[in-house]
C-alpha cells in the first residue's frame, strides 16, 4: 500500500482510512499488506544502481509507472485515492537485457525479441526463469489482496 506517491517534485499523500482498512485485511501467513513509500516514474527503472538512486533521492520502497498520474487525477478531481501494488521485480534483481530490449513503448513484452535473445544467448535462460517465478509470486499476491477485498 502507497502511504504517499512521489513524483518529480510533486508529493501525495493517499487516504489514510483507506491505506489502513487494506492494511488491516487479513492476509495469508506468506503475503502481507504494509505501507511504504512509491515513486512514480515516466520509464521503466531497470537495474539495482537505478532502483538504489531512485530510493536515496525519493525514499520510495518501490517504483511504478502509473500510480503518480491515477493520484494526480485524483487530487485535481477531490477524490480520495490509495494504491495497491506487488513487487515482481525486487531492487535485488535486475531485470534481463533480454527483457529491456523486448518491451514495447506500451509496456507489453515482444515475445518474439525475447525467443531471439534466448537463441542468441541460452545462459540467460536461468535469469528469465527468474524473472518469470518473481512476476507469478507477484500475481498471485495481488489476487490474494482482490480476494481479502472481497
Amino acid at each position: 500500500m502507497a502511504s504517499e506517491i512521489v513524483a518529480a517534485d510533486q508529493r501525495w499523500y493517499t487516504a489514510a482510512h483507506l491505506t489502513e482498512n487494506l492494511i488491516a485485511l487479513p492476509m495469508t501467513r506468506r503475503r502481507s499488506i504494509v505501507a511504504g513509500v512509491l515513486a512514480g516514474v515516466e520509464e521503466v527503472v531497470t537495474g539495482q544502481v537505478g532502483k538504489a538512486a531512485l530510493r536515496a533521492t525519493t525514499g520510495a520502497d518501490a517504483v511504478d509507472m502509473e500510480s503518480h498520474i491515477a493520484v494526480r487525477y485524483a487530487a485535481e478531481n477531490g477524490l480520495p485515492f490509495a494504491a495497491v501494488r506487488v513487487i515482481s521485480d525486487p531492487s535485488h534483481r535486475a531485470l534481463p537485457q533480454i527483457t529491456l530490449n523486448a518491451i514495447k513503448p506500451n509496456g507489453n513484452v515482444d515475445v518474439w525479441k525475447v525467443m531471439r535473445g534466448i537463441a542468441r544467448n541460452p545462459r540467460t535462460i536461468p535469469h528469465l526463469i527468474s524473472t518469470g517465478r518473481d512476476f507469478n509470486r507477484a500475481l498471485r499476491s495481488l489476487r490474494g489482496c482482490r480476494h481479502a477485498l472481497g
